[in-house]
């Protein structure tokens, strides 16, 4: 049982008591209804609404996760080292390449028909590294994930689960017998309230999100985890591994990571609640009043000293109250054999009844020990209070003839500070008229001044408003022809900007085609071996960007040339006045002249023949068999 629910569970008992008394209800409805505008009671909570987005992302990428961690990538690393043959426990295949490479460890020569023993021999001892690219990125996405997820955990949790209130009550109730004044202020703060908890409309999100800050906290305790923890931790930029964009589940770890990253969001909003209550409704009011009947009782039993005698009270009371259900039982288990022996029935009722009696009797017994137990104890106690009384009433008389003198020297002093009092009142009224008529004077000086000081102030207001308005003008003015310049500078720098990016793309294709010539070259005259390597992506990528702006080289230059071979067959043509026969015989000429140019070109080129100028040359025999 909580604490809430004990206090609630005795207030209860309190109020049943309460309301039987008579006095006690007319004592609480005079409080209640006293100065009821001054009571109040103010609370404030945080209702959170939740982002359910990044929650549900995180769960759909936390499989992902644990699927890549039961993968236990591992690397197997070689430590490989030359050892004598004595020392070696294992022949493997990188022994027997070493061996076959290094013939230099055979030094001696084997008897005929023995094999042949090497006197040093390479082994290599292969170990698991765990420590791989791909599992620290999971470990470094496990680290980013706890500091993520619990940031937001943390500050949600202590929003929703904080509560904050605080009474005022402020009452005067006067009756015939009774003055009482009471004031009560309470301020309280609770955290982590488990009754907020429970009511919390988001538990269900809020217990899916504890749920994700366990399992992230487990996938971090994993042994392949804390031996990947053992590494350097892993710093973005992340590098986009072939496993990172191929496996399946790294590649889902991955997409996990970005979204994290790039989550720019708090993921949750915090709408405060404020509740008043002023007045309180008449029930409320009632129960508050409890507060004022409780702390009085106290207050007045703790100052009069009157707790025995409100004790024996209660004792005499609780006795009354005894007596009365004894006396009830007695009379019903009399008439209960009245009704037996007028009736002539059984007499199991009258025993039944006749156990509860000698039960009941059996706890008056023991509850009648326990009281003569305590009445020894009061015996004893009231005994050792006579003599602390006896104490008490020399240690007062003494204290009130101090008390007495005490009274005579203040009653003397404040005759004489009265004295002075009025003395020092009579000096600070005359000066006090006579700063009144200095203030007087002076401040109907100052109002003669007034009207000439706004005067002047309002002839320099209407000339600074002048002179802002013309520097306003010529401002404008001004303003206008730096935005006309701007706009020209802008416009300017447009064409330029169009310039250098024309000449740049031109300078760009002669750059690369100088580097494809450049290469030509090179291996034309040897200068590239197979040593050099051409085959990465970056080097082939640059490879074939150089004989695509070749292709479109070739292209225009085809197209010029040509057609000044045309032009100038045609002025042959016309000279020599010849035939269809001979124009042809002339364009044949000029096909395996360019033809012969084709391979000079190849032959330059390490003998290569490319197929786009094959193609070429081919489409243009057809078109001069064409013409």
């Amino acid at each position: 049982m909580s604490s809430l629910d004990a206090i609630y569970r005795s207030f209860v008992d309190f109020r049943k008591t309460s309301a039987e008394d008579r006095d006690c209800t007319m004592q609480r409805t005079l409080v209640a209804r006293a100065d009821s505008d001054k009571d109040v009671v103010e609370t404030v909570r945080y209702v959170c609404k939740i982002d359910e987005d990044w929650v549900e992302a995180i769960e759909k990428g936390m499989t992902f996760v644990e699927k890549a961690i039961a993968e236990e990538r591992q690397f197997i690393r070689n430590n490989g080292e030359v050892v004598p043959i004595e020392k070696v426990k294992r022949v493997s295949r990188d022994s027997v390449e070493h061996l076959s490479r290094h013939s230099d460890l055979i030094t001696k020569e084997p008897e005929e028909g023995k094999t042949v023993v090497p006197d040093q021999l390479y082994t290599v001892e292969r170990l698991s590294d765990y420590a791989v690219y791909e599992n620290r990125f999971l470990y470094m996405l496990l680290r980013y994930l706890e500091q993520f997820i619990s940031m937001r955990y943390n500050k949600i949790v202590e929003l929703a689960n904080t509560y904050r209130g605080s009474l005022v009550i402020d009452k005067s109730v006067k009756t015939g017998t009774q003055n009482v004044t009471f004031k009560t202020e309470l301020k309280e703060e609770r955290r982590n309230d488990p009754l907020l908890s429970e009511l919390n409309p988001n538990k269900s999100i809020i217990e899916r999100i504890a749920m994700l800050l366990k399992t992230v906290s487990h996938y971090m305790k994993v042994p392949l985890m804390q031996e990947v923890s053992k590494s350097p931790l892993l710093r973005p930029p992340i590098t986009v591994t072939n496993v990172l964009r191929m496996n399946h589940n790294f590649r889902g770890a991955m997409k996990l990571y970005e979204f994290v990253s790039s989550y720019d969001k708090l993921g949750y909003s915090a709408e405060k609640v404020v509740k008043k209550i002023n007045p309180f409704p008449d029930n409320a009011a009632d129960e508050f009043a409890e507060i004022e009947a409780l702390a009085s009782y106290l207050a007045y039993q703790y100052g009069m000293g009157v707790k025995d005698v409100l004790r024996a009270n209660y004792a005499a009371e609780e006795e009354r109250r005894r007596e009365e259900r004894e006396k009830r039982q007695a009379d019903k288990l009399a008439a209960l054999r009245r009704r037996v022996s007028e009736s002539g029935g059984n007499a199991e009722e009258y025993m039944l009844e006749l156990e509860k009696r000698i039960r009941i009797l059996e706890n008056d017994s023991e509850r009648l020990k326990e009281v003569n137990t305590a009445l020894d104890k009061s015996t004893a106690e009231n005994s050792r209070l006579g003599s602390a009384l006896e104490s008490a009433t020399e240690l007062a008389a003494d204290r009130l003839a101090q008390i007495e003198a005490m009274q005579r020297r203040y009653a003397d002093k404040v005759a004489e500070l009265e004295g002075l009092f009025r003395a020092r009142l009579d000096d600070l009224n005359a000066e006090h008229a006579q700063y009144a008529d200095r203030l007087r004077a002076e401040h109907a000086e100052a109002l003669a001044q007034k009207d000439e000081i706004i005067a002047d102030v309002e002839r320099q207001k209407q000339q600074i408003v002048d002179d802002c308005g013309k520097q306003l003008e010529s401002l404008v003015e001004t303003h206008k022809a730096e935005l006309a310049e701007n706009a020209r500078l802008v416009r300017e720098k447009e064409r330029r900007v169009a310039e250098v990016t024309e000449e740049n793309k031109l300078l760009t294709e002669l750059k690369t085609l100088s580097d494809g010539r450049l290469n030509a070259l090179r291996y034309k005259h040897g200068y590239i071996t197979d040593v050099e390597e051409y085959t990465t992506e970056l080097a082939f990528n640059e490879i074939e960007r150089q004989y695509e702006v070749f292709k479109d080289f070739f292209k225009r230059t085809w197209k010029k040339t040509r057609k000044n071979i045309r032009t100038e067959l045609m002025k042959q043509i016309s000279a020599e006045n010849t035939a269809k026969r001979s124009g042809k015989e002339l364009n044949a000429k000029a096909n395996r002249n360019a033809n012969a140019s084709d391979a000079e070109r190849n032959s330059s080129s390490g003998g290569a023949t490319d197929p786009v100028r094959t193609e070429i040359n081919n489409a243009n025999n057809e078109q001069d068999k064409t013409e």
